[in-house]
């Protein structure tokens, strides 16, 4: 039996055999080069960047050195690599939480958790991430800060949408442009960053969050002067 332009069963069978060989490749490639991540991870929050070489990472991931050339050409591509994945995280988690349901109000409050999840959740990663921004060289930094850059200027512009449809609605008072009223928030949240990972007992960071919440938005909300009834 001829199946769709004279393609016969064993055929369609063979193609689809292949697709899924080809699937099932690319899956183990992602599952490796996680593998790989992960070990880097670890090892550069155990001991400094500059103290792990690549053949270590291997070492330690089991893969022979080859392979993990293979997967990035230096200990440098495999940093950036670290910073990328976790910018994309919080990207896509972040715009998620902006995009839910609930009045703008409600969104900012989403925002700032969905932000103190995976800020707690990838602890060794920012901290390598602030040590190697204050020490690594500028050709180091220099193609993954416009990449980063780029990104985080994506999610202000986002942020700032849903401080401007809150102010067209009269929920939020007219008072700084929504770009830089997203740049107000991001900046406040990320002072206690910095204070959390220095100090988490002295400054937990979910409750800090917590109040600048109550603070930023109790500042912002329109009262019946700003027009919302």
């Amino acid at each position: 039996m001829q199946r769709g332009f004279g393609m016969s069963e064993k055929q369609g069978n063979e193609r689809s055999a292949g697709k899924g060989t080809l699937q099932r490749r690319a899956r183990q490639k992602l599952y490796h080069r996680r593998q790989i991540l992960d070990t880097a991870l670890r090892l550069f929050s155990e001991h400094g960047f500059h103290n792990v070489t690549m053949h270590r990472i291997a070492q330690e991931s089991e893969f022979s050195i080859g392979t993990l050339y293979n997967f990035f050409e230096n200990k440098e591509e495999l940093y950036r690599a670290l910073v990328l994945d976790l910018c994309r995280e919080m990207e896509s988690a972040l715009s998620d939480a902006l995009s839910g349901p609930g009045e703008e109000d409600q969104l900012i409050r989403a925002y700032l958790e969905a932000k103190g999840r995976i800020l707690m959740n990838n602890v060794p990663m920012l901290r390598i991430y602030f040590a190697q921004t204050r020490g690594a060289s500028l050709e180091i930094m220099s193609a993954l800060d416009q990449e980063v850059r780029a990104m985080y200027e994506r999610f202000l512009r986002r942020l700032a949408k849903v401080f401007s449809s809150g102010t067209r609605k009269g929920l939020f008072k007219k008072m700084l442009k929504p770009y830089y009223m997203a740049v107000a928030l991001e900046s406040i949240t990320n002072a206690f960053l910095y204070l959390w990972l220095e100090d988490p007992d002295r400054h937990p960071y979910e409750k800090n969050i917590r109040d600048v919440a109550r603070l930023f938005l109790e500042n912002i909300k329109a009262g019946p002067e700003g027009g919302r009834s």
